[in-house]
């Protein structure tokens, strides 16, 4: 029997051994969008996941939890203020919305009020290194390494800002007016000039590179967060929510928009099936999952590593079984020496959920190896 070895990675690579099952994404999954029931018409404005769970906050208070994304559940905020920024960090969801509300949680379900000292709104939060960041009207930059104590920082404008995240060693909001902020440390603040005249609504990071966007399908790129570059985006819709996360930018916006990147300079356009605005992107449990006006929540299908089952072989046939995720099609690719220049197609089918079974009666070299992708 041939000597067997498998691993779920992203990609091919060199190891030892003679077969290989490997997954490779991408897009398939960013065109499985499904709405799912929220149990409520009020508008969403953001969602985050965390310890199992996604929390999505909205309108007068609106909050919803799901384990799955979904089946979602209302839960009690104890503010009729908008809850516009939600995150997770050290432990804790954190919520932050109108007259500086911010609400805390260590499950999604149970909520605590505390007191910020900020009377105007909130419109994001975010954690990083150590701290909770929130950010808002006017300029107003305040921040937290429990949440419950908070303390403003000096910004150097006054435009509400409208986004911030923790990436690369660095802080960043933006905001109204192409505003860029960055900062080491959440106390310390610089203003870099965006290129942009238009609201900056969100920020992402990965692969290298900031992504922002905003009014009218404004994106911009930077490696550093000090140099921005306009992209084409593909989309005139005032783009809202954003994330980096399995080798793709996902963005998302009014009338149903949905937008994809490996790189953050070529954009693809998906289909959402909704034509509601989706204020913002999460990701947990293998999933995308997007939230936005009128009680809107769409999900795509988990995308999981194919594991592996039933290897066997004889007769010059090598059998494998892998999982599938219904809804999505597969490719199943094969070489005999992971230095060979391409890949060649065995079969595809369809995921069914379950175990689908793979032959390959042509296997009578010494050794091949097998990837499994979505198309």
């Amino acid at each position: 029997m041939k000597n067997l070895t498998f691993r779920n990675i992203a990609r091919a690579c060199c190891w030892s051994g003679s077969v290989l099952l490997s997954l490779q994404l991408q897009g398939a999954q960013l065109d499985t969008w499904a709405s799912q029931t929220s149990g409520t018409t009020s508008d969403f404005y953001a969602v985050a996941y965390g310890r199992g769970t996604f929390v999505a906050g909205g309108t007068n208070g609106l909050l919803h939890s799901s384990t799955d994304g979904m089946i979602w559940t209302p839960q009690a905020s104890g503010t009729t203020n908008d809850l516009e920024g939600v995150t997770y960090g050290k432990g804790l969801f954190v919520a932050a919305g109108g007259r500086g509300s911010v609400i805390t949680s260590t499950n999604g379900t149970t909520w605590v009020a505390q007191s910020s000292g900020f009377t105007s709104s909130f419109h994001a939060v975010t954690y990083g290194n150590g701290l909770y960041v929130a950010v808002g009207f006017g300029g107003a930059i305040w921040i937290s390494t429990n949440a419950a104590n908070w303390f403003p920082a000096s910004s150097p404008t006054a435009n509400s800002l409208q986004a911030v995240i923790w990436a690369n060693g660095r802080y960043l909001a933006c905001g109204y007016v192409g505003t860029i902020l960055t900062s080491p440390d959440g106390t310390n603040w610089t203003s870099q000039v965006s290129g942009s005249t238009v609201a900056l609504h969100t920020l992402a990071y990965g692969a290298g590179t900031f992504v922002v966007a905003g009014y009218t399908g404004d994106l911009r790129t930077s490696p550093d967060g000090v140099t921005w570059a306009s992209q084409v985006s593909g989309t005139p819709n005032s783009l809202r929510g954003s994330i980096y996360t399995n080798g793709n930018f996902v963005v998302t916006g009014f009338h149903g928009t949905i937008i994809s990147s490996p790189d953050g300079t070529n954009w693809v356009v998906r289909s959402s099936g909704v034509t509601d605005a989706l204020r913002d992107v999460a990701h947990g449990l293998g999933a995308f999952v997007a939230v936005g006006h009128n009680g809107r929540i769409v999900r795509t299908v988990s995308l999981v590593a194919p594991t592996l089952a039933n290897a066997n072989f004889g007769g010059n046939t090598f059998k494998f079984s892998f999982a599938s995720v219904n809804g999505l099609i597969y490719a199943i690719e094969y070489k005999s020496n992971l230095t060979d220049s391409g890949w060649t197609l065995l079969n595809t089918t369809n995921g069914t959920g379950g175990l689908i079974p793979i032959n390959d009666t042509t296997a009578t070299v010494p050794r091949r190896f097998y990837r499994v992708g979505t198309q």
